[in-house]
C-alpha cells in the first residue's frame, strides 16, 4: 500500500511543479529577493524537482514490482 504513496507523492510534486502559476509565483519570489538571476535558480530548481519526482515515482514502481 505504501507504493502508491510514492507514485502518488511523485505524479502530484510533477504536476505542481509544471503548473505555470506556480512558475511564474517562484521566478517573482526569486525577484523579490534580489537574485540577478531569477529565471537561471528556477530553472536549477524546477531540474532538481523534476528528478526528485522521478525518484519517487521509481520508488513506488520498485516497491510495488516487489510486492508481486
Amino acid at each position: 500500500m505504501g507504493n502508491w504513496f510514492w507514485i502518488i507523492l511523485g505524479l502530484l510534486l510533477l504536476a505542481v511543479n509544471t503548473f505555470p502559476p506556480y512558475r511564474r509565483w517562484v521566478i517573482e519570489r526569486l525577484r523579490k529577493k534580489g537574485f540577478k538571476e531569477p529565471e537561471q535558480l528556477a530553472a536549477k530548481r524546477w531540474k532538481t524537482l523534476n528528478i526528485l519526482a522521478a525518484v519517487y515515482i521509481l520508488v513506488g514502481f520498485a516497491l510495488w514490482y516487489s510486492e508481486l
